[in-house]
């Protein structure tokens, strides 16, 4: 044991002492390991901060034992009081454990602000032990908090009740105590929380499923918590070690060449210490330290910049609090420790094979003569990878994909062979080129493995499938906000000022649907009336089957024209409805229907069945509105509602904008960051498509960058590498375009046969869904590239080596300045 710390200790003072000696090569290593580390760690800490902090409430992370409900059997006290009786029956005092919660909507309000949202009133158990809220305490939501105004100790009215908040109820509703807040007519649904110790929860879950009452057995038992291994499915364990050994080999891959580079400049060392007798293993040891030591340093670098990371991203994201997570780290240092051992992997199994003599004359190379069997590894992978693909289950694709991005990465030693076969139809400086990828095959193989490998990522996102955009109907200068949380449009203002202000918008239109309508004790739906000569579709469109808004709106669509805008506005003024279609109306009235309304279930249209109540509304018809989409159905003013006591929803504000919405415009909409940064409030540019200008361009910039900051990498690597070629070059008298065109050469020729068989190989995935598609005449078949697929493609084919090229032309430029000749390495 002594002798193997022992020369552990020899190999790391080595190690060391190489890394000091080469300062720029050794800070770029660790910076490799130490970016991913941090994006990793600090995306994973803040997205489990912002979990963290919506477990605030007595009712997260417990326990629950609810009773199925019916459509239309209503929820009043008295069906708690049943139903704790039938647990106590079947459980006995398990049942005195257990806290009742009820599911319903309130009234909210707030400094003028009001909303009818989702509650939970929970009462206290009967012994005391389970989940409780304190009297004149409330637990909000975050969406709640953010339509309340709301923090930390302020003040919220909840049916009538003064509550003092805190932040911090998970989406299934604030959470006040029922003593506060009492079961009112909007109450959907009871659910008997289970105590927060899991051992007694446990015992009241096990009495549940076998208890002899028919009626509690058929209760919905919920245990939170990890339960089972999401990786007992072969495929899925399969898919997990396939996506995690891909992204070892492409980080390995992108780091390989600094290592080959500290092996090859390193080998005078290792050729003493060869000729002393320093067995292979312990050469090969230093190796593996570098990468240790890279790794570890990288690592600790990335931990702590993960914490900056997690901050500034937790303070972009509303309602995330500060977490780091040690777990996530854990993980990841382990990760990137491997990768460390990986990408030293190639280098010292070399460095132990060489001949001390070689070693020593300098003289000889990682040259890469003829073809291997080895170099068809990658085939292995990629035949079934191919296969996999075929198949319509998720976990089987994917694992298929990984599979195929694997063997792109390893069949980078059978491109670069393939490749050097064209060496001779090339001119002087691209023979040159191959040359040097053949004689350095320990920093070329591994640049074209990573170019390679991100570029196959890259194409198999841009080739997914997805449905074209449904040609809009508003006209291309219209920006809509959507309020996700209904509320009223107060609670919004901030993100409509700064949406109107930031996007030049010259006006902007507030849109309603009519939610429900009270009378007494019933809550009612409200539709327009049915006629046989009107096609369903009349009442259905994206906003409301009648609509709220002002005549301003109706500006915003295509095909609309100002005499019929100025027609429409001045029948809402006068507390008209308008219709575009004159059989919704008969003898210029138009009317609603009322039928009564499930609180949790909805109303669920009978066409046959007589309405509950009728309102009668004078209408007039705009003809000129009809197939603009500005109204599918009926629109009445704000103060028409009002008068008729139809209660209306929020739904979001339209923009009329200076000048038509823009590519880029989109693209920040569609991130969420600009005009506005909320998390409930959504800006949409209807006429151009964000989320695919995203899915387009991150996947094309990223393989952009990550192809020419592996050219750079290698091709000033191989500078200072190949200098002996250089001199040769320059002593021969070679014009000074030579060297240059030598160094774009070696730099394309690593980045363009990653890209093409990354791309070609991408494509396999999608070719093969589409085959099966075309074969089983799937309904969901949408052809195959879209014609912006096709350009993205083009793209990331093109672009990549062309920046190549650039960069290579450019360090070629700078190298041959120096037209004296220099020494041997």
């Amino acid at each position: 044991m002594s002798n193997i710390f022992s020369r552990l200790r020899v190999a790391l003072r080595l190690a060391r002492r190489d890394l000091a000696a080469h300062k720029i090569r050794t800070v770029v290593a660790v910076l490799l390991f130490a970016l991913p580390v941090s994006l990793v760690v600090g995306f994973v800490s803040m997205t489990m901060g912002y979990d963290r902090s919506h477990m605030n409430s007595p009712v997260n992370d417990v326990g629950t034992v609810s009773f199925p409900r019916e459509p239309g059997d209503p929820v009043t006290s008295d069906t708690v009081t049943a139903q704790s009786a039938d647990l106590s029956a079947a459980l006995g005092d398990l049942a005195d454990s257990l806290s009742p919660g009820v599911l319903q909507t309130s009234h909210f309000t707030r400094d003028g602000r009001s909303a009818d949202l989702s509650i939970i009133t929970v009462d206290s158990s009967v012994n005391g032990s389970g989940p409780a809220v304190e009297p004149g305490n409330i637990y909000l939501t975050d969406q709640a908090a953010f339509l309340m105004g709301a923090d930390d100790g302020d003040t919220v009215t909840v049916d009538g009740a003064q509550l003092t908040v805190t932040v911090g109820a998970d989406y299934q509703g604030s959470v006040a105590s029922a003593q506060d807040v009492p079961t009112n007519r909007t109450a959907v649904n009871v659910t008997w929380y289970l105590p927060a110790d899991r051992s007694q929860a446990d015992t009241i879950t096990d009495a549940v499923r076998d208890s002899g009452d028919e009626s509690v057995s058929k209760a919905n038992v919920f245990t939170p918590g990890y339960s089972g291994s999401t990786l007992s499915n072969p495929t899925d364990a399969l898919t997990v070690i396939g996506v995690g050994t891909l992204g070892i080999l492409l980080i390995s891959a992108v780091i390989t060449p600094i290592f080959a580079v500290s092996a090859r400049r390193q080998r005078h060392a290792m050729g003493l210490l060869s000729a002393t007798g320093t067995a292979p293993r312990d050469l090969r040891l230093v190796m593996f330290s570098e990468g240790l030591v890279t790794g570890a340093l990288g690592t600790v670098i990335g931990l702590v910049l993960s914490t900056g990371v997690s901050a500034g991203l937790t303070a972009l994201v509303p309602g995330a609090d500060f977490y780091w997570s040690w777990p996530t780290a854990a993980v990841i240092s382990v990760i990137a420790l491997i990768c460390g051992i990986t990408s030293s992997l190639l280098p010292a199994l070399r460095t132990g094979r060489e001949d001390p003599v070689q070693a020593l004359a300098d003289g000889s190379s990682v040259r890469m003569t003829s073809f291997r069997k080895r170099m068809l590894i990658g085939l292995v992978f990629l035949v079934p990878g191919i296969a996999l693909t075929t198949t319509t289950e998720e976990g089987s694709f994917v694992l298929g994909v990984s599979l195929c991005g694997i063997g792109v990465v390893l069949s980078s030693a059978l491109v670069v062979w393939l490749m050097s076969r064209l060496s001779t139809i090339l001119p002087t400086s691209a023979r040159l080129g191959v040359r040097d990828s053949r004689r350095n095959s320990h920093r070329t193989v591994p640049a074209v493995a990573a170019i390679a490998g991100a570029t196959f990522l890259a194409t198999v996102v841009l080739t997914l499938p997805y449905n074209s955009t449904t040609e809009t109907r508003y006209r291309d200068n219209v920006a809509v906000l959507s309020g996700s949380q209904g509320g009223e449009e107060a609670s919004y203002s901030s993100e409509i000022e700064q949406t109107s202000e930031r996007m030049d918008a010259r006006s902007h239109h507030t849109v309603a649907d009519v939610d429900t309508v009270s009378r007494g004790s019933s809550t009612y739906h409200a539709t327009l009336a049915r006629s046989p000569e009107v096609e369903d579709y009349v009442y259905t469109n994206e906003w409301a089957e009648l609509r709220v808004t002002d005549g301003g709106l109706f500006a915003a669509f295509k095909g609309t024209e100002d005499k019929d805008i100025r027609s429409a506005s001045d029948a809402l003024a006068a507390g008209k409805a308008v219709v575009s279609d004159p059989r919704l109306i008969k003898d210029g009235i138009l009317t609603v229907e009322l039928r009564e309304s499930d609180p949790y279930y909805g109303y669920l249209r009978d066409a046959d069945a007589p309405a509950d109540e009728t309102l009668s509304l004078p209408a007039v018809v705009v003809p000129g509105l009809a197939g603009t989409g500005a109204i599918d159905g009926a629109a009445i003013s704000p103060d028409t509602a009002a008068a008729l006591g139809l209660e209306t929803r929020y739904v979001g504000t339209a923009f009329i904008l200076d000048s038509p919405a823009t590519v880029s415009q989109a693209a920040l909409t569609a991130m969420g960051v600009w005009p506005v940064n909320s998390q409930f409030a959504t800006v949409d540019t209807p006429s151009v498509d964000g989320v695919r200008a995203l899915s387009v361009t991150i996947p094309v910039v990223l393989s952009w960058a990550l192809t020419l900051g592996t050219v750079l990498l290698v091709i000033l690597l191989a500078a200072a590498e190949s200098r002996r070629d250089s001199a040769t070059i320059t002593a021969v008298g070679a014009p000074p375009g030579l060297l240059r065109r030598y160094s774009a050469a070696q730099a394309v020729l690593i980045a363009l046969p990653g890209t093409a068989i990354g791309v070609l190989v991408g494509l396999l995935p999608r070719v093969s869904q589409t085959a099966c598609d075309l074969l089983q005449n799937s309904l969901f078949y949408s052809g195959f590239l879209t014609p912006s697929q096709w350009l993205a493609l083009g793209l990331t084919a093109v672009v990549g080596p062309v920046l190549a090229w650039i960069a290579g032309s450019a360090i070629g430029a700078v190298t041959s300045r120096d037209r004296s000749p220099v020494r041997r390495r």
